[in-house]
């Protein structure tokens, strides 16, 4: 389970770069249409696919750190006991 919540919070960084380079392409794409005469191109933009990429390193960053903050219950070794009367209690009872 540590091991998912390390790949979401590795693979956040990889597509927010992915978010700022689909960004930029779009951009550059829309800009050339539009300098085109393409009018739907200069309404458009290309702010839409980067936002979904970014939403999902957003995303998987808080996934991530979730699944790592979350600690696994510790198993009680199996010598330890809460019964008052065990053995090692009697002796700490009667040195008092």
């Amino acid at each position: 389970m540590r091991l998912i919540g390390w790949l979401c919070v590795i693979a956040a960084p990889l597509a927010m770069t992915l978010s700022v380079l689909l960004a930029r392409v779009n951009n550059r794409v829309y800009g050339e249409l539009c300098g085109q005469g393409r009018i739907w191109a200069c309404a458009i933009g290309g702010a839409e696919a980067a936002r979904m990429w970014l939403m999902v390193a957003v995303g998987l960053l808080a996934y991530g750190i979730l699944i790592l903050a979350i600690r696994p219950p510790q198993h009680r070794r199996s010598n330890e006991s809460d019964d008052p009367y065990d053995e090692q209690t009697q002796r700490f009872r009667r040195r008092l």
